[in-house]
């Protein structure tokens, strides 16, 4: 009899994975946002030098609240992702795979096409019985099959979003 190949995970170091991942998200918001903030004061300096006097209150406002709200779009549901990871907010479940997709082609919607080079977007998911679909890795996507049962970290948020997956075929849960 063979001896179980899989990695071990424990609470732990789904634990300590988690928070990795969120921090890093977060320092990558947060830089983003010290960026945008010194654009937006750079380009409030150069207009106020360049448009008359009339016009400057009304696009300084106007910038202002652009860079608050680019800051809340990006900065908030980090911030919240990242609060629920740290205070154990989120439990570990199983869930089965029903539909796998690999580079699916998305069209972008919203402002996003407007700051990105194309229309559409590749991305590779695994559709799950409960949870529905998560965007994953195409390497997930290709060492999974439809059938496979897989442990979800899934926070307790309105959506019950699932931030890591781990494949029961390569993964054991040790309790």
């Amino acid at each position: 009899m063979s001896e179980d190949q899989r990695t071990r995970l424990t609470k732990e170091s789904i634990h300590s994975e988690l928070l990795r991942t969120s921090g890093r998200q977060m320092l990558i918001y947060t830089i983003t946002f010290a960026l945008s903030l010194l654009t937006v004061v750079l380009l409030s300096r150069l207009l106020f030098l360049h448009i008359s006097s009339g016009w400057r209150w009304g696009i300084l406002v106007l910038l202002i609240a652009v860079w608050l709200g680019e800051g809340i779009y990006y900065t908030v549901p980090g911030a919240l992702r990242w609060y629920m990871v740290r205070t154990g907010r989120y439990r570990i479940e199983e869930d089965t795979v029903v539909d796998i997709r690999v580079e699916e082609t998305l069209r972008r919607r919203g402002i996003e096409r407007h700051f990105r080079n194309s229309r559409y977007k590749y991305e590779s998911s695994v559709h799950f019985g409960r949870y529905g679909r998560v965007v994953t890795t195409k390497r997930v996507c290709e060492h999974s099959a439809v059938g496979d049962v897989f442990y979800l970290a899934v926070l307790d948020d309105r959506k019950h979003s699932v931030a890591r997956i781990y494949n029961k075929k390569y993964f054991q849960l040790e309790e």
